[in-house]
């Protein structure tokens, strides 16, 4: 609740500024258009559209822009990324002639990414653990990229702070303007997506397979004394086929 009431907060603006631009009054008739073009009236003057809040520019709003942005920053850590992951040796920051090549939303990282908890259940959003965690990577100086369940209650609440009729995926960068309190209060409660296997896949270490046999044995009452249980299970079969053909 407190972390939607502080992105609510941030993102307000957003409508705000949608709310006060002037709305289009549609096409005219070439009757009208001519009364209007001899007869200007100060009524007819359309005011003068402003630029959209800073904030915008720092959002990924919708799954396509967010998941691209992700792939983007994947494809920069690699293949530092493995190298970083290797003990003993040092983690790289991503190539600038590749990063270059690269939209500019993708070269900022990812600071925090919310999404619909219902979708979870569906497996839309099943990818997100493993994709932040490798497109956090490409920043090895900077925080990795948070993961936030909301309610799906708060989408309606959270597309009405940006003007859309809905949102399922919202993502915020890391120098977000005026952010700063929401990322670090979800630094602070969000724990950090770890991905176990992938820093073991990552050593180049051989796993030889293991396997553990458990033996379990009838019960005592059905056994006789001396009856392994190998010899008591095949003896229970023969007698099930015995008493099918009885």
């Amino acid at each position: 609740e407190n972390i939607l009431e502080l992105l609510c907060n941030l993102l307000s603006p957003i409508d705000h500024h949608r709310q006060a631009q002037p709305r289009s009054k549609g096409k005219r008739s070439k009757k009208r258009k001519r009364a209007a073009d001899s007869q200007p009236t100060p009524s007819d003057e359309v005011p003068s559209r402003t630029d959209p809040p800073e904030i915008t520019k720092h959002l990924t709003i919708g799954f396509n822009s967010t998941n691209q942005a992700l792939e983007a920053l994947a494809q920069l850590s690699r293949p530092s990324s493995m190298a970083s992951l290797r003990p003993g040796k040092a983690s790289t920051a991503p190539d600038p002639a590749s990063a270059s090549e690269k939209p500019s939303v993708a070269l900022k990282p990812l600071a925090v990414i919310f999404f619909r908890r219902s979708d979870q259940a569906l497996g839309i959003s099943s990818h997100l653990p493993l994709l932040s965690h490798v497109a956090s990577l490409a920043f090895p100086n900077s925080s990795p990229t948070r993961l936030v369940a909301l309610p799906a209650a708060a989408e309606a609440r959270l597309a009405e702070c940006l003007g859309i009729p809905r949102v399922c995926f919202l993502g915020l960068l890391e120098d977000a303007p005026g952010a700063e309190n929401v990322i670090r209060y979800i630094r602070e409660h969000v724990a950090v997506v770890s991905v176990p296997w992938l820093s073991e896949a990552s050593q180049g270490t051989y796993l030889p397979l293991q396997v553990k046999e458990v033996s379990v044995a009838p019960k005592s009452g059905n056994v006789p004394a001396g009856l392994s249980a190998k010899k008591a299970i095949r003896e229970a079969k023969q007698n099930n086929k015995k008493s099918k053909a009885s």
